[in-house]
């Protein structure tokens, strides 16, 4: 189950980040190498930081 859109939903009710550990190793991944363009439908994490 894919949790970028359970967070999505999830995220604004419960007034917190989630963090899934697929999209926080994609976050990881993509900071490391120089991407720092936000990543938009995929959680608070990818979008804001």
């Amino acid at each position: 189950m894919s949790m970028t859109a359970v967070t999505e939903k999830l995220e604004p009710q419960l007034g917190i980040p989630i963090l899934g550990i697929n999209a926080t190793i994609l976050w990881y991944a993509l900071r490391e190498n120089g991407f720092s363009a936000p990543v938009q439908h995929a959680g608070r994490p990818l979008r804001e930081f």
